[in-house]
């Protein structure tokens, strides 16, 4: 039942049961700064990967730089994303 759990301080999860999310937290003491900084790492490169799986999913003919700039709009904004491509387009009439 939902109210047999709390939110752990730790995970943030909220569907955890206590033994296991005990588990976890000794494991990520354990890890140490190093350990859990690459663990960070890790899951936002995964997200980061699914994001531009679902992009390209969504728009099948984008380039590798679309790809990139809708990530960019769509984790800091569109205003960024905008100005990176006008960047990138006024680099590439330079070449």
């Amino acid at each position: 039942m939902a109210e047999d759990y709390d939110t752990d301080p730790v995970t943030g999860l909220l569907d955890t049961d206590e033994e296991a999310a005990a588990v976890q937290r000794e494991l990520f003491r354990r890890a140490g700064t190093t350990g859990r900084l690459r663990a960070a790492a890790s899951l936002s490169d995964a997200i980061a990967g699914l994001a531009r799986q679902a992009i390209r999913r969504a728009t099948p003919t984008a380039t590798d730089d679309d790809v990139a700039l809708a990530l960019l709009a769509r984790c800091h904004g569109t205003q960024l994303a905008d100005a990176v491509r006008a960047h990138l387009e006024s680099r590439a009439k330079l070449l």
